[in-house]
């Protein structure tokens, strides 16, 4: 999972080089304020870790929706092999495919959806 910040200076979005399953998890290697910088617009700027998001990386949907379309071929040829009814295979890839969507979603709503209280007033 991708740790995204929005650049208070540009307005673009960037990832930052932690890895936590939860805000509280961050803030301890972190810290609840910390510096970065933008590498669109080079500004360093203070954020706080509930500024902080998560998202799934492209390349983890992409590995996952493969592994399941590789896996529904792979039944499908299975079955079409021992004479059965092959369109199962492509049942179960359909139905892997729904579960894993929103499965996948579901660890960064937890995360983004919990926030820190915070020790000093914004300016």
């Amino acid at each position: 999972m991708a740790l995204l910040v929005i650049c208070k200076n540009c307005h673009e979005e960037f990832s930052i080089k932690a890895s936590a399953e939860t805000r509280p998890e961050l803030e301890r290697k972190i810290g609840e304020y910390f510096q970065r910088q933008c590498p669109h617009c080079l500004a360093e700027r203070e954020y706080h870790v509930n500024d902080v998001s998560q998202r799934f990386g492209k390349n983890f949907k992409m590995a996952v929706y493969g592994g399941i379309l590789v896996l529904t071929l792979g039944i499908t040829l299975f079955a079409y092999v021992q004479g059965w009814w092959t369109t199962a295979g492509l049942i179960i890839g359909g139905i892997l495919a729904l579960i894993a969507g929103p499965a996948m979603n579901k660890g960064e709503g937890t995360f983004n959806r919990y926030r820190i209280r915070r020790s000093r007033q914004e300016v």
